[in-house]
């Protein structure tokens, strides 16, 4: 199990290869973004995706295709590829990207910017769990928003694992206190037992992992270009 994650300024130098490695229809859809800083991340993440995949598959990145469910959980195309049973997950936010690959063990990742939540009373009182909510109300005030985002990446990593995205709402799913240590963890949900950790990096961003089976071994990996 490798997670690989991205600072996406540091890849600006890189910018020209990795927008190289992109689809036809990703160039589309980075054409839409209104927003400069907007589409800058959108190839720089989907560059550096396709750069690891390729890696992993012995093959150009442009070559690499998938294709994905209903809620845009990704598989990759080729059922006789040589990458058949790998598994993988992206996500970004303002200034980073994440990537989780498995070998036939499904994954979901998720990751967030650490920092202040001018909403953050409304958002726990919309997406945590009545039991969630007591929990984060017994820990110190100034600790509450950063065990608050800790839960919010839990319950994205568990919706993209399950490819079900927004199908089931945040609130729906009790993700505990346990996301808010770095030690991993199990929980159950709908009868199945499903394996996180988070973990931190730059100070800046906090990421989730999440599988159906507990890996033997995680590898953190920094991508700084291809």
């Amino acid at each position: 199990m490798q997670i690989w994650y991205t600072l996406l300024p540091d890849l600006h130098p890189h910018l020209a290869s990795l927008s190289e490695c992109l689809s036809p229809s990703e160039r589309l859809r980075a054409a839409r973004f209104s927003q400069e800083k907007d589409r800058l991340d959108f190839i720089l993440s989907h560059g550096f995706l396709r750069t690891i995949l390729g890696g992993q598959l012995g093959a150009p990145g442009s070559a690499v295709s998938w294709s994905v469910g209903p809620f845009g959980k990704p598989h990759l195309a080729e059922a006789g590829h040589a990458g058949a049973e790998l598994a993988f997950s992206l996500s970004r936010t303002s200034g980073a990207a994440v990537c989780a690959m498995g070998r036939s063990i499904p994954v979901g990742i998720d990751v967030e910017r650490i920092g202040p939540l001018p909403d953050f009373q409304e958002l726990a009182a919309s997406v945590l769990t009545p039991r969630e909510r007591g929990a984060l109300a017994s820990l110190p005030v100034s600790q509450r928003e950063r065990a608050f985002q800790r839960s919010w990446v839990c319950k994205e990593a568990i919706l993209k694992l399950e490819g079900v995205g927004l199908g089931v709402h945040p609130g729906a799913l009790d993700a505990g206190p346990g996301c808010w240590v770095a030690e991993p963890f199990s929980l159950l949900w709908e009868g199945q037992r499903l394996f996180l950790r988070t973990f931190e990096f730059a100070e800046q961003y906090v990421a989730a992992l999440a599988t159906r089976s507990e890996p033997s071994a995680v590898q953190f990996l920094r991508f700084e270009g291809p």
